[in-house]
């Protein structure tokens, strides 16, 4: 597809060779990105989160999966939770006033029920970054409310008797914790779901009427 070819060559084009490299210049558009999110953020009341560059392990690992560090998009990072469509909108009109080339993803809605709008935010230098947006109610669940352990639950690719004692002792804690029940573990991962579903739909049911509509 178009996005796709584009996507690729906005990759290939960033001037990232190591993981040394995009540590390095990430952290001096992170910088750029917080300050001008935070700008954004005042301005519109919203809420910006910062959840900073990702560790130079981790992006190697990720490196390797992908074969290449320029295959990262999301070195630098950041995310809007709003309240409405039209603040959404206005974020994104706000990065591009604020001097950033963005390419708008649109909104992407899971399966259980959670969506968020997803940014490509090109740096002056040519680095990428990822900026999210959130329905606020909808990142609160996810981040407040067990969303996000309740995916990690989901996507753990071991099953129990193939974990480390350390890794069943977390994952039998989440269980307990989110009253996942189930004798097997298709069982086990149907509750998951039906838990997140329900999570997710009672977010939903406060969000704004703009915002609602996304989800359905």
């Amino acid at each position: 597809t178009e996005w796709s070819n584009l996507q690729a060559d906005l990759k290939i084009s960033q001037p990232i060779i190591t993981a040394e490299d995009a540590v390095i210049t990430a952290k001096r558009n992170q910088t750029v990105l917080v300050g001008k999110g935070g700008e954004i953020a005042k301005d519109l009341g919203v809420i910006f989160k910062d959840p900073k560059v990702k560790e130079p392990g981790r992006l190697l690992e990720k490196a390797q999966s992908k074969g290449d560090i320029r295959q990262l998009a999301d070195i630098t990072r950041a995310g809007f939770a709003v309240q409405t469509a039209d603040q959404a909108d206005q974020v994104i009109a706000s990065l591009l006033e604020k001097g950033f080339k963005v390419v708008d993803e649109g909104y992407s809605v899971t399966p259980l029920g959670y969506f968020d709008r997803k940014l490509v935010v090109i740096n002056p230098d040519g680095q990428l970054g990822e900026v999210q947006i959130w329905a606020e109610q909808l990142f609160k669940a996810k981040m407040e409310g067990g969303g996000q352990d309740l995916y990690m639950l989901a996507r753990s690719p071991k099953d129990v008797d193939s974990m480390s004692k350390k890794e069943r002792k977390a994952y039998t804690a989440l269980l307990k914790k989110y009253n996942i029940i189930g004798n097997t573990p298709t069982e086990i991962k149907q509750d998951i779901a039906t838990k997140s579903i329900n999570l997710y739909a009672n977010a939903i049911s406060d969000l704004d009427t703009s915002m609602r509509e996304i989800a359905i």
